[in-house]
């Protein structure tokens, strides 16, 4: 009796019922949309970093993410080169900057990053 009622509301208004079937598989599409951005965005940030041959990395107390990475007391920088277990100290830059001379006019952004390679 109660599939019956179910049944009879469902195919009442078909169009309404398609409706409602197309917003439930568009919230799930949106799920695993979400799910590949939390999976593929931390593995993007860590790119430049694991093309990188380093032990130990120090960073900026306020670091937030690459963009916003702060400014590191280059003091503590030589202190810590100083330290007999340590084989060298290096300081990266990271910072954005335009494309000089891109195609058709358009200067891209693009992001910049520096060391010294002693």
């Amino acid at each position: 009796m109660a599939f019956q009622v179910a049944w009879r509301i469902l195919t009442h208004q078909k169009g309404r019922t398609a409706l409602a079937a197309s917003g439930i598989f568009i919230a799930i599409l949106l799920i695993f949309v979400e799910l590949g951005f939390f999976i593929a965005v931390p593995q993007g940030g860590m790119l430049i970093y694991d093309h990188m041959r380093f032990d130990l990395l120090v960073c900026s107390n306020r670091y937030i993410f690459q963009a916003e990475s702060w400014q590191f007391p280059r003091t503590r920088l030589t202190e810590l080169g100083k330290n007999p277990q340590v084989a060298q100290a290096a300081a990266v830059y990271l910072g954005g900057a335009k494309w000089q001379e891109g195609a058709g006019g358009v200067r891209p952004d693009v992001s910049v990053i520096g060391f010294d390679p002693k």
